[in-house]
């Protein structure tokens, strides 16, 4: 569970600010949809004036934890992103929230429990029936379609599923091929899980038209099996349709390179900004029955996939940010709630804001000792750090990379004060001293009760002991004596206890800064560097490497284009077939490197007789096909195909020497010489061969 500032139970009284609780899933624990919602809800629950506590979880116990931990700090609404399984564990926190009267909101899906009051999401339902609508009538209303189901035990997964169904009954002649329901719940990941059922469906069926998934890791892994099918020649016909749900970014991805057709995108700001509002109306009214609050979802397709994936990536800078610096706004933020509530606390106030500017512990320890030293002279204050351990088994280890090279949090170290800027040093125990702080491990009780004279931590002793512990790890002892025999008090020892509580959120702050900001930082850049190798790809496929030109699939889908509008709007349109004359043996006698070199030549040349709005491709070797788009007779083609032998007059540079070379052209027109489009090429080039025959360097008409 992620980092709380604690201690407001001791100083707790009713404010008019409405608490609110958040508990999300941990950072890089889930999709990065949900991490980027977290980073959205701080920002607006300062637009909302809330107070936000936001913890983290990343299992279910993790997530009752939090929710008890929530409830300690009497908020008045807790929203939650439900983790699936591990409905036994949450009965207890949700069975006290519901005895408390504090509502639960939920993310995405419900919990069916009295103490959850609304549920807040995408529209499944409707979501659903735009994805399937856009998939059948990509198909034209007519072809085969395989299902990736939603899990019914999930309130999303049947929503998803009834809106699939409810479409596809609108269309009589689309066939439901195959349906592969998915399991949500299990530990299996869900991308692992449908490249499977895709297998499945490939055992079953030589080919379908389109898969429609209720999830986009689902469509993910029907793309995965799909390309794998492809490599393995399992696969040989059309790419199907493929839509997805969720707007993941590895998805986003694949409507951009084309593989899936679109997915159904949500919108991080408006599930934060809903989810606040709906905790703020279930608080206000206790009777207020079980609602879900859709969020609109958007259709994205391959024409706004770039302007919806940057939004969506304009959020990362203010994730990284947000992890960054999360330590530091809970503290602030618990330093102004107890401020207002005991006027005595404006020590931990001025506490929190001082660590919050250092950077180094060094400069943290400074900061505390030049504090208590100004605000109480009378005490003596030491820290102690040891290297950081769990305080038991089931907290995982701190990460290795630290501040800089700073051994800090690998040695035991006494802090002395100093009088200059920086305001102390560290000094390294000597073994035999250091068995003491490693007794010091369990937690810090905040309570006088009990034996005093065997307490450290009693406000009848004239010293107490403050264990440095922050989310389960342990990082030393704070020592603070004061003079003589004279006790330190309760409320100082709260007060004490407090700025102990702030200098161990500092330390953890610390050292997980930089480790976070490297990751996210990484994961930005891995999302981009697959945009940018996306896009190459998609040149690639569309283009000749060699001249930059058009290939023979992308002309193909320009010309197929042009012959139904020109059909449509009742236009002509020329087509040229060009073979260079005598090729063969310049690339025999001077070699492919010169070859090349007249390649793109010719290729630039081409470009600068046509207009923009003219196509010129390369098919392979030395043939060139152009396409003019609009033509008024044959007379004006053949004024086109009359530029096109010209551009080939001037002699080509190849290296140190000048070349001749001409062409021979042959044209069709669009529809006088056909009108499909394998009879317009073999006009076309049974034109070219005729220009051959009658003595190269020329064009030539196709004669029906």
């Amino acid at each position: 569970m992620g980092v709380i500032v604690a201690g407001a139970s001791m100083w707790r009284k009713k404010v008019d600010m409405l608490h609110v609780g958040a508990v999300l899933s941990a950072p890089y624990t889930g999709p990065f949809f949900w991490t980027l919602v977290a980073s959205c809800l701080q920002p607006e629950a300062a637009r909302q004036g809330l107070q936000l506590t936001k913890l983290l979880a990343s299992s279910a116990s993790e997530l009752a934890s939090a929710i008890h931990a929530l409830l300690d700090l009497r908020v008045g609404a807790i929203v939650v992103k439900p983790i699936h399984g591990g409905g036994d564990e949450l009965e207890p926190a949700l069975g006290r929230a519901h005895a408390q009267g504090v509502p639960i909101i939920t993310l995405d899906s419900k919990i069916a429990h009295a103490a959850v009051r609304a549920t807040v999401g995408s529209d499944n339902f409707l979501g659903m029936q735009r994805a399937t609508r856009h998939a059948l009538d990509l198909l034209g209303g007519r072809g085969r379609v395989v299902y990736f189901a939603g899990d019914e035990r999930l309130s999303a997964g049947g929503a998803r599923n009834l809106g699939f169904r409810e479409v596809l009954a609108q269309y009589p002649d689309v066939e439901l091929l195959q349906v592969e329901p998915l399991d949500w719940v299990s530990p299996v990941s869900r991308i692992d899980m449908s490249s499977r059922c895709m297998w499945r469906v490939l055992d079953r069926h030589d080919s379908f038209d389109a898969l429609i998934a209720a999830g986009d890791e689902a469509a993910i892994g029907g793309v995965n099996a799909l390309r794998e099918a492809m490599r393995q020649k399992r696969w040989q016909g059309r790419w199907p349709v493929i839509v997805g749900f969720n707007g993941l970014a590895e998805a986003l991805l694949l409507v951009k390179s084309g593989d899936m057709s679109a997915t159904i995108a949500q919108s991080p700001e408006w599930l934060a900004r809903t989810a606040l509002e709906m905790a703020a109306t279930c608080s206000a009214e206790a009777s207020h029955a079980w609602s879900h609050r859709f969020v609109d979802s958007q259709l994205v397709t391959r024409d706004n996939v770039s302007e919806y994936a940057y939004r969506f990536l304009d959020l990362v800078p203010r994730f990284i940010a947000e992890l960054g610096d999360s330590q530091a706004r809970e503290r602030q933020l618990q330093a102004e709630v107890i401020s207002r509530q005991r006027s005595a606390l404006t020590v931990i106030s001025a506490a929190s804001a001082a660590l919050a500017r250092k950077q180094s512990p060094e400069q943290m320890v400074g900061a505390l000792y030049r504090l208590l030293k100004a605000e109480f002279p009378h005490l003596h204050c030491e820290v102690t750090t040891h290297p950081s351990t769990p305080l038991d088994a089931t907290v995982d280890p701190l990460p290795g990379r630290w501040i800089g090279e700073s051994d800090v949090f690998h040695k035991t170290w006494a802090w002395r004060m100093t009088g200059d800027p920086v305001g102390c040093r560290r000094e390294a125990l000597r073994d035999d001293a250091q068995q003491w702080v490693w007794d010091l491990k369990p937690q810090r009780r905040d309570s006088s009760d009990g034996d005093s004279s065997a307490d450290p931590w009693s406000p009848e002793r004239a010293s107490s002991l403050f264990t440095l512990a922050a989310n389960g790890r342990a990082y030393g002892v704070m020592e603070v004596r004061g003079p003589s025999e004279r006790a330190l008090g309760s409320e100082l020892v709260q007060i004490l206890g407090a700025i102990a509580h702030q200098l161990s959120l500092a330390f953890e702050a610390a050292a997980l800064h930089e480790e976070t900001a490297h990751l996210a930082a990484a994961e930005l850049r891995a999302a981009q560097e697959k945009l940018v190798h996306a896009e190459r790809a998609e040149y690639l496929a569309n283009h000749d490497p060699l001249t930059g030109l058009a290939n023979r699939r992308r002309f193909g889908e320009v010309l197929e284009r042009t012959l139904a509008e020109a059909a449509r709007y009742e236009r002509q349109f020329a087509l040229y077939f060009l073979d260079l004359d005598g090729f063969k043996r310049i690339n025999d006698s001077l070699g492919h490197e010169a070859g090349d070199q007249l390649l793109l030549q010719v290729a630039n040349r081409l470009r600068g007789v046509l207009r923009r709005t003219d196509t010129v491709a390369r098919l392979g070797g030395d043939e060139f096909v152009v396409l003019v788009p609009e033509v008024q007779d044959e007379g004006h083609a053949g004024m086109v195909a009359s530029k096109l032998v010209s551009a080939f007059d001037a002699a080509f540079n190849l290296g140190d020497q000048g070349v001749v070379a001409s062409t021979s052209v042959g044209a069709a027109v669009f529809p006088l010489h056909g009108n499909e489009v394998a009879a317009l090429m073999r006009a076309a080039d049974t034109a070219m061969y005729a220009a051959k025959r009658a003595g190269k360097n020329r064009f030539a008409f196709f004669q029906v």
